[in-house]
């Protein structure tokens, strides 16, 4: 899956958001085509949430799309590229929303043009950053809204899958990367299904737990580790919401090393309910 460049570690892009990309190759498009598609770009990118929900509409139900979809496709995946980069939040959302709408049009083929619709989506949720000041903006609730427009396109064309979860599992498993992409990558894996969870999830309980236990101490204070605080207990409420319902229906066996991580989870699950 050829991801943004942002979320490899790129420092590239110095556009700004409002400016998103330059159209495509666009010789064997017509004019009626650009304008409907400006109209788009011009309505979801718009400061006024009705116009926004006009263009929403408009990607949602309008049979003409298919028309534009070799210009809107690039489009999206260079706009979400530019502002992971650039860490517009705003931007993001506003964009995410329109592969959304996409997703909901009852008629619409995206089979041509799916590898340009999940890599933004994926590389927003695993990202070390999204948003230039996460300790007031709420990066979660973004994070896992694009966890949903994944796990969507992963329903949808199980082709996917596989690519995917091979990328929530290098996330998870790096331990240079920050809480945050450990919540992407952890919150991505438990969309993926039970089967999922128990194979790539569940062996990475003790390993995960290691990684926030020292940010959940009673005694600590919050202004003492700020994000990362938060973030580990983003992380322990996923896994607990996650984790809990497969594990009461799957029995590990001897040779699995799932007890002792777990109790971990079923004290901290007793903290937060206290």
């Amino acid at each position: 899956m050829n991801y943004p460049r942002s979320y490899r570690g790129s420092s590239e892009h110095k556009l700004s958001p409002v400016q998103f990309v330059p159209l495509s190759d666009s010789r064997n498009v017509t004019q009626e085509q650009l304008n409907l598609f400006q109209r788009i770009i011009g309505a979801c990118t718009s400061p006024s949430k009705e116009c926004r929900e006009r263009g929403h509409q408009l990607l949602s139900q309008d049979p003409r799309i298919q028309e534009v979809m070799p210009l809107l496709t690039p489009f999206i995946y260079k706009s979400m590229c530019i502002n992971i980069a650039e860490e517009k939040l705003k931007f993001l959302i506003f964009i995410m929303r329109m592969i959304s709408a996409l997703l909901s049009h009852p008629t619409l083929n995206l089979d041509r043009y799916i590898h340009l619709l999940i890599p933004g989506p994926v590389a927003c949720l695993l990202a070390d950053q999204i948003s230039r000041n996460p300790g007031a903006d709420d990066h979660w609730a973004v994070r896992m809204f694009a966890n949903i427009i994944v796990s969507n396109i992963v329903e949808r064309y199980k082709c996917t899958e596989s690519t995917v979860i091979e990328s929530y599992t290098k996330a998870l498993e790096d331990e240079d990367k920050p809480l945050a992409t450990l919540f992407g990558a952890v919150i991505g894996l438990g969309k993926m299904g039970s089967h999922a969870i128990r194979q790539w999830l569940f062996p990475k309980v003790e390993y995960i737990a290691g990684r926030i236990e020292p940010y959940l101490k009673p005694d600590m204070e919050m202004s003492s580790v700020g994000l990362n605080t938060v973030a580990a207990m983003n992380i322990c409420d996923e896994l607990v919401h996650i984790c809990g319902p497969v594990l009461a229906e799957y029995k590990p066996t001897e040779d699995e090393i799932l007890i002792g991580a777990f109790a971990f989870l079923g004290l901290t699950e007793e903290q937060h309910s206290e």
